[in-house]
């Protein structure tokens, strides 16, 4: 039997209440850390490019593991691999089965595997592999990927991002760079991308595309993302014009050389902050109304090895059923230990809430994402090993130690809209993790009980109560609250509440 699980939000017609928490381990222990290698090729790389996404015929949230092997020396490979999610982040049903396969060791290296949303239409998201001398798309059939690339970009790229960048529809563009150049292709929505690039002179190691000026969680989807870069010491913020160039143009000054940068609302305010991690440092800067502030927010030092950021809501450890809807920060690196620091409503201590070596010692870890394996709404920390224990380059896994099913964080942004003589319209901003089912919302009645008003599952953001009508601020009445519950499909029996 389905139960459901439920995070909540409370407001009042005049405002709302977040809810707050702390962070949760990851998982250390060897049987829950999974490693993955692709044994038998003619050439042993160095490296690992990977990402996630529903590939095969299974459940469109089960997240499917596809691994791309990189250059080793002077000689390169170029081959894909998909690992199947069994549902419960178990990925050791592999297919078998290899995209673009090569039988000999080439000089043409994946850079990055990365998915985005290429075809509206369709459920699950599309490939792109960036190599050295061109960018490959391949379809998600939604029973594995495409066996050889749908369209092919004969422009080298070394990193790259999805999302609705070039002006004229709110669908997700590719941007990439080669290092001295972006790119940004439109797409066209049928499953290909435009040819013919919007193209800027911009030096950059690693770039992001982001909204930046704008409240994320009130966004005018008719506005595009941004473009956030770094190249040496110095992190780029370069603002979307809207008409396929930029507008301003912001700079944070790290003082030294830049590993990783990630971005993130880390103070609940909408507005997607900048965390920047470097040779033994980590320094996080604060948006405020597109501002980004040259002084950092907070920042933690001794890692002794650099460092790269990431940014997620991990949860509470004193509550392991619950996300509590704030971005903590965990950092990792070259031989480094993981280390997670808890977000306090907005604020960080120096010191980590758990620290822990990850993989095999000094392995180098070049590539790393959260990612919910588990479909739980629990991020997992996946990240690339040069070697597991066996020498293999390998994608290792630790998953998160939420208890059962944790329940959603509560949704952000709730309000109302609404003149005098209207009934109220409640709304909310749509909630990112992964197994949301919907919404529900409640109001507070005379003898002071919550009445669930929906009679089912709202799966839009807005609720119009008809039994009441906003007084106009010179009448007489009384103050109504409400709040709004992210329900979460779980066959656990677990019913909580973030109050």
């Amino acid at each position: 039997m389905k139960r459901i699980i439920f995070a909540t939000v409370f407001l009042t017609i005049l405002t709302w209440v977040s809810l707050f928490g702390q962070v949760p381990y990851l998982s250390t222990t060897t049987n829950m850390v999974t490693s993955f290698s692709i044994e038998g090729f003619p050439c042993l790389p160095s490296k690992m490019a990977f990402d996630f996404e529903p590939v095969n015929g299974d459940a469109t949230s089960d997240v499917d593991l596809v691994l791309g092997k990189t250059e080793y020396s002077l000689l390169m490979i170029y081959q894909g691999k998909q690992r199947y999610n069994n549902g419960s982040g178990d990925f050791l049903n592999d297919d078998g089965t290899f995209f673009n396969t090569t039988s000999n060791c080439t000089n043409e290296t994946i850079n990055e595997i990365i998915f985005g949303k290429l075809r509206p239409s369709n459920s699950r998201r599309d490939l792109a592999i960036l190599r050295q001398n061109e960018v490959r798309i391949y379809h998600n059939t939604g029973n594995g990927m495409a066996t050889s690339a749908n369209q092919v970009i004969t422009l080298g790229a070394t990193n790259g991002a999805w999302g609705p960048f070039v002006a004229g529809d709110n669908f997700e563009d590719l941007v990439v760079s080669d290092g001295s150049q972006v790119r940004a292709y439109r797409s066209l929505t049928n499953g290909n991308l435009d040819m013919s690039p919007y193209t800027f002179s911009i030096t950059a190691t690693k770039i992001l595309v982001a909204q930046m000026d704008e409240d994320i969680y009130k966004r005018d989807f008719n506005t595009r993302f941004d473009l956030v870069s770094y190249s040496g010491s110095t992190v780029s913020v370069r603002m979307n014009n809207n008409n396929n160039g930029f507008s301003s143009q912001q700079y944070i000054s790290f003082g030294d050389n830049i590993d990783g940068v990630a971005v993130g609302d880390i103070n609940n305010d909408g507005f997607n902050d900048v965390v920047v991690g470097g040779y033994n440092i980590v320094k996080a800067y604060l948006n405020s109304n597109g501002t980004i502030n040259a002084n950092p927010h907070w920042s933690a030092s001794n890692f002794f090895n650099s460092v790269i950021p990431l940014i997620g809501d991990m949860g509470t450890p004193t509550d392991p059923n619950r996300n509590d809807g704030w971005n903590d920060i965990l950092v990792t690196g070259h031989g480094a230990p993981v280390r997670i620091f808890a977000n306090n409503q907005g604020t960080f201590n120096s010191m980590p809430a758990q620290s822990f070596q990850s993989g095999p010692h000094f392995s180098s870890t070049s590539n790393a994402m959260l990612v919910d394996i588990q479909n739980t709404g629990g991020l997992s920390f996946a990240y690339q090993s040069n070697h597991d224990h066996l020498g293999n380059p390998s994608v290792m896994i630790h998953t998160n130690k939420h208890t059962g099913n944790p329940a959603p964080a509560p949704p952000k942004n709730a309000n109302y809209t609404g003149a005098a003589g209207q009934h109220p319209t409640i709304t909310w901003a749509p909630s990112t993790e992964r197994d949301i089912s919907g919404y529900n919302v409640y109001k507070q009645d005379a003898a002071e009980q919550w009445v669930k008003l929906n009679p089912s599952t709202i799966t839009g953001t807005s609720w119009v109560d008809n039994t009441e009508t906003i007084l106009a601020p010179n009448q007489a009445g009384g103050v109504r609250y409400y709040h709004v519950k992210a329900a979460d499909q779980a066959d656990k029996n677990l019913h909580h509440h973030n109050k």
